[in-house]
């Protein structure tokens, strides 16, 4: 298993400074996007060519959608 994806899980915690460092990180973007579904925040423009990509993100607010 992605220890990531453990830590997102809660099924693997951190084993030393290091992993606590990641899964605190995990934690944290989990709150931001938890916070931003709720409040409907749309994603800003960002400047990163992934932003300037319109199927992505046409298909990123039909996942949003979905949820």
């Amino acid at each position: 298993m992605d220890i990531t994806l453990g830590f997102l899980s809660g099924e693997q915690g951190p084993i030393d400074y290091y992993e606590a460092r990641v899964a605190h990180l995990v934690r944290m973007v989990g709150e931001m996007n938890r916070v931003a579904n709720l409040t409907g925040a749309e994603p800003d423009g960002a400047q990163d060519p992934a932003n300037k990509d319109t199927a992505l993100k046409v298909a990123h607010s039909a996942l949003r959608q979905a949820s």
